[in-house]
């Protein structure tokens, strides 16, 4: 879960996270090329190793960097960091959640991935990125709205760069049958995935990585 530094001040998150995002780098072992690497935020970091190692088998090895309480406005400043020693065959890229539960609007989120993609095709230019949208959970329906029109725009952006767009709110994603959310798939909080959750989530991603290796 998040610090209370992650919830503060913008100045205080942006500490929070970039010293975060430092520390896992210097502890990290130095990652082999042409994997899978994965970033982001929190639904990133909190996906149980052993899951992510499980689902994306046929992707290692695998990094990653996910980082609790970061920005689609913090990607660009790591990109190089992340992309450039690694030069990974796939990236899977997941924020933009918190940039909208701050404030936020879906126009101004939407410029803050195509500011990475600009960094990442610089930096690993031969990887297939492949961008899951924002998951609607529970906990911030008040930005549904919001939520809906970042993903239009994520789409409309990722696949005009040739990549490779996931949409995690469809009935075989994070969507009830009725319209509603899947609650039984997010933790107590209503933001952070169960192991379920993160099953759902693998099955939804797995067949747009896994075609970057036929």
């Amino acid at each position: 879960m998040l610090s209370a530094r992650a919830r503060g001040s913008d100045d205080e998150r942006k500490a929070y996270v970039n010293v975060y995002f430092r520390d896992k780098l210097a502890t990290m072992q130095p990652p082999a090329r042409g994997g899978l690497c994965v970033v982001g935020s929190s639904i990133m970091s909190m996906w149980p190793p052993d899951k992510l190692d499980k689902v994306f088998q046929d992707a290692a090895p695998i990094i990653n960097y996910g980082v609790p309480g970061c920005q689609a406005l913090d990607m660009p400043d790591w990109c190089w960091a992340q992309l450039g020693p690694t030069q990974p065959r796939v990236v899977l890229y997941y924020a933009g959640s918190n940039d909208l539960a701050n404030g936020a609007q879906p126009e101004a989120v939407a410029e803050r991935l195509l500011a990475w993609f600009r960094f990442a095709s610089a930096a690993a230019p031969a990887a297939r990125v492949v961008v899951c949208g924002v998951i609607l959970a529970p906990q911030k329906l008040a930005i549904a709205g919001r939520t809906r029109r970042t993903n239009e725009l994520y789409r409309e952006i990722t696949l005009s760069n040739g990549q490779s767009y996931v949409d995690p709110n469809g009935v075989d994603g994070f969507a009830a049958p009725d319209g509603g959310i899947r609650k039984e798939l997010f933790l107590e909080d209503g933001l952070h995935l169960t192991p379920e959750g993160y099953d759902v989530l693998g099955a939804l991603l797995t067949p747009e990585i896994a075609s970057a290796y036929l």
